[in-house]
């Protein structure tokens, strides 16, 4: 029995935050000796499950393990089961699922957020010391800021995919949940590929360099944000209690990056999604059974469009109808250059890292109708592939929780280490 924000009762199967429960023990000794581990269902573990919450895989199990399932019962972890999510990694409040909504284990009667919301969850609730996770657009930082945990996003090709199923492969990473940053910095060193490293798309990151003061560091906050702010209380706690140096950027691009986004990853979709809908895509394409012949692929063709999900299929449809169209695709590739470039401009001229908040605002009811801005600050970072993580920082809500809004930092391509030390810096300012 855990207890929720208001001190009531919850069961742990009443989040719905796991779809699998198991144990697999890791090595004896390691970096993680002692830690329980849960693995978002998009990513493989040998013999269980691998369903991306759509009722089109139900049965179907992991021939082998990912690398980064490898990685932590390599280092001593404990795998302890598999984590409900949004299907195939659409949505942002872990309610397009086959298994039913997850819901927040500070107030059931909200979400937990997508699309790893049963990592988050679990985390939230102190079944698991850490949770692995995937972020294509935010869905591993959206739903650390609603359940009040800490949410890492890697920079792009950093850590292995061998064995995440793909979504959006120009933005998807394997991403960490922990309860403080601190625990995310040890799990992802834990994480760094090795020489068994099976994702030719990975490539090796710098050791961590001489450590920087909080106060050496400038931190650059976007205008093209403040109109979206809802819930502004702890953004403005950390620059008001912490006495960071802060300076106004302009990244002009960040006014469409949520549109830009919707686009940019349908597109994907509907060519990495082929073989669940059956079809190729493209420009002419018609519907037609695909010729792969990997189990996978032969499992899900026998349900094609009826057994996947509407939001799956909307996002799929959507894509296959831009793919068709012109100069969509690179029109959008160009778009995102030109986010990138303004990106390394702010860096380029002083700053060290972009803070800003995590979600609009803290987690919504679970009926709560969608907002086609809910991402708008976690998907720019993803576009880029840049890395990014949301700190439970500041203010606290009636009930006390921490983090009403997560504290979301942005830094360079493949600055991780140095995230990931100011995000320690900071988190210790508010313990």
């Amino acid at each position: 029995m855990l207890l929720d924000a208001r001190g009531v009762g919850v069961r742990l199967g009443r989040l719905r935050a796991f779809i699998h429960r198991g144990t697999l023990q890791g090595a004896r000794e390691g970096a993680l000796r002692g830690w329980t581990v849960a693995v978002k269902d998009n990513i493989a573990v040998q013999g269980w499950p691998l369903t991306c919450a759509s009722a089109a895989l139900e049965g179907y199990q992991a021939p082998y393990s990912a690398d980064v399932v490898q990685a932590v019962l390599g280092e001593g972890a404990a795998v302890v089961g598999k984590t409900n999510m949004d299907e195939f990694g659409m949505g942002s409040r872990s309610r397009h699922s086959a298994h039913g909504a997850v819901r927040n284990p500070r107030d059931t009667t909200r979400t937990a957020g997508g699309s790893s919301g049963g990592s988050a969850a679990a985390v939230g609730a102190g079944a698991v010391r850490a949770g692995l996770g995937s972020d294509t657009g935010g869905s591993v930082r959206l739903p650390a800021s609603y359940c009040g945990v800490a949410g890492f996003k890697p920079s792009w090709g950093v850590l292995s995919r061998w064995g995440l199923v793909s979504y959006a492969p120009a933005c998807d990473v394997v991403g960490l949940l922990a309860r403080t940053a601190a625990d995310c910095a040890v799990l992802f060193e834990a994480l760094l590929p090795g020489s068994q490293c099976r994702d030719p798309t990975a490539l090796a990151l710098a050791p961590p360099g001489a450590p920087v003061a909080l106060r050496a560091l400038t931190f650059g906050v976007p205008r093209e944000w403040a109109p979206f702010v809802c819930d502004a209380r702890a953004l403005d706690a950390v620059l008001q209690g912490t006495h960071v140096r802060v300076r106004s950027v302009s990244i002009p691009s960040l006014r469409d990056a949520a549109a830009l986004y919707a686009d940019y990853v349908c597109m994907q979709a509907a060519s990495t999604l082929a073989r669940y809908t059956g079809v190729f895509t493209g420009a002419g394409a018609v519907p037609r059974v695909s010729a792969d012949a990997d189990g996978f692929g032969a499992h899900v063709r026998a349900y094609q469009h009826a057994r996947l999900g509407p939001e799956v299929v909307r996002r799929v449809d959507a894509g296959r109808r831009l793919l068709a169209t012109p100069g969509c695709w690179e029109g959008a590739v160009a778009r995102v250059q030109q986010l990138q470039a303004e990106f390394a401009r702010v860096f380029a001229d002083g700053c060290d890292l972009v803070l800003g908040p995590t979600a609009r605002y803290a987690a919504p009811a679970l009926d709560a109708p969608p907002d086609p801005d809910e991402d708008v600050f976690t998907v720019p970072a993803s576009l880029a592939g840049l890395p990014a993580i949301s700190l439970p920082l500041g203010a606290r809500d009636a009930r006390g929780v921490a983090g009403v809004v997560g504290t979301q930092l942005v830094g360079p391509p493949r600055s991780d280490w140095l995230l990931l030390q100011a995000a320690r810096e900071l988190e210790g300012l508010f313990q």
